[in-house]
């Protein structure tokens, strides 16, 4: 028996695909070589690298709940944090397997993009105002303090520090 081997790209596959399954459901679910699982949207696809929007992980949490019965909760973060950047590039060495994300993941999906687009509208862009917003919290902290001070002044009552010596 002779079998004939055909390497196709991911581009091939996704031609040979039913169009309006890609059209209609964009969204992914990706495996990466780590073993993170990786829920974004493919926006574009070069010859070794994938540019992925938004990707997030999941997070699975364990727990007892109050009958002791084991409860998997799952949850979603940001893939990569402490950057800015909605689109991220991946080469595609580092993709195990792609697949379609189940429509009520997807709906969890867009809620959570809608909650972070939130946030984000509300995070500084620039070092300057991140600079401006610590000097504007110091100075409302020290006014805070100052206040809390002077109207706490009454109600302290004096604390003597007992003698070392003494053991209780």
């Amino acid at each position: 028996m002779v079998v004939n081997v055909v390497r196709k790209t991911l581009k091939d596959i996704n031609i040979n695909m039913d169009e309006t399954q890609e059209i209609k459901d964009p969204y992914k679910i990706i495996k990466m070589n780590s073993g993170d699982d990786v829920i974004c949207k493919i926006v574009m696809e070069y010859d070794d690298v994938f540019v992925f929007e938004r990707p997030m992980a999941l997070v699975k949490n364990s727990f007892v709940n109050d009958d002791g019965e084991p409860v998997e909760h799952t949850q979603l973060s940001k893939w990569i944090t402490y950057t800015n950047d909605i689109h991220i590039f991946v080469p595609k060495n580092k993709v195990q397997a792609i697949a379609t994300l189940a429509p009520e993941v997807t709906y969890f999906y867009k809620k959570s993009l809608v909650k972070m687009a939130r946030e984000e509208a509300h995070q500084p862009k620039t070092e300057e105002e991140v600079h401006n917003r610590i000097k504007m919290m110091e100075e409302t902290f020290a006014e805070l303090s100052k206040r809390d001070g002077e109207a706490s002044a009454g109600n302290v009552l004096p604390f003597e520090i007992p003698d070392k010596d003494k053991l209780h």
